[in-house]
């Protein structure tokens, strides 16, 4: 019912519009990417290098492009410990300077529409599991995953289809006793169950996380991206 709605209102164009301060929130991290803030120190880590659970790429800062950033995946073979990984990608991510629990959670991003890609925005924290996708586009379907342990069983998701090669806004909202998630400003996904507990867990103060990549082998001539307007933490929701 909520994504029958996300498309009604997305045709008629009543999507929600508001400004999270209007509700109490109070901005904690703002990137707007008006400059390569990455390069800026107190912000962003660059996720460079090669690791052994993804083989067909290793990652690379994103670039500037006007006031977007641009995280693309794209053919550039580079050897790691004589390891061959063909496809270079695009990863930031807020480790080493801004972790929270609980609040608002925005990214704006276009998505592409090349088969294959692989783009998110998620939270991680100091040890796997768990994770929240708030946003992880696999074969042009939008997935919101609650990852809490290694099993099947272990792990909630929710799908749905959005336009694209468009822009969206992708947002989490975060206390104890929910997990709200948001496309365009509808809501489409709640989540109260038992996995909480995990999440809950004083220690889970998670980090953000935004990437492009592909999910697969792919051609030389394999080429995406997607452009990111800005993303936003709020805290102060509950």
């Amino acid at each position: 019912m909520r994504r029958l709605r996300y498309w009604l209102y997305q045709k008629l164009g009543l999507l929600e519009d508001y400004s999270p301060q209007e509700k109490g929130r109070e901005l904690v991290f703002e990137d707007n990417f008006e400059q390569e803030s990455w390069l800026v120190p107190g912000k962003w880590t660059i996720g460079e290098g090669y690791k052994p659970d993804s083989p067909w790429q290793y990652y690379v800062a994103p670039k500037q492009y006007g006031t977007y950033a641009v995280f693309w995946v794209k053919y550039n073979p580079k050897s790691f410990d004589g390891v061959t990984i063909p496809f270079e990608a695009s990863l930031l991510h807020s480790q080493d300077y801004f972790r929270q629990q609980y609040g608002r959670f925005e990214c704006r991003c276009t998505i592409p529409k090349e088969k294959g890609a692989w783009p998110a925005f998620w939270l991680w924290g100091p040890t796997w599991p768990p994770e929240i996708d708030i946003f992880e586009e696999i074969e042009s379907r939008h997935n919101m995953n609650l990852i809490y342990g290694t099993g099947r069983k272990e792990r909630v998701c929710q799908g749905m289809k959005v336009e694209l090669g468009v822009f969206h806004e992708f947002a989490l909202e975060w206390t104890p006793s929910k997990m709200d998630f948001f496309v365009d400003g509808v809501l489409v996904f709640r989540y109260k169950g038992k996995a909480l507990k995990y999440y809950n867990d004083p220690i889970a103060r998670m980090w953000l996380v935004i990437n492009h990549g592909i999910h697969g082998e792919q051609k030389p001539d394999y080429y995406s991206e997607i452009l990111v307007d800005y993303i936003r933490v709020y805290k102060g929701i509950y």
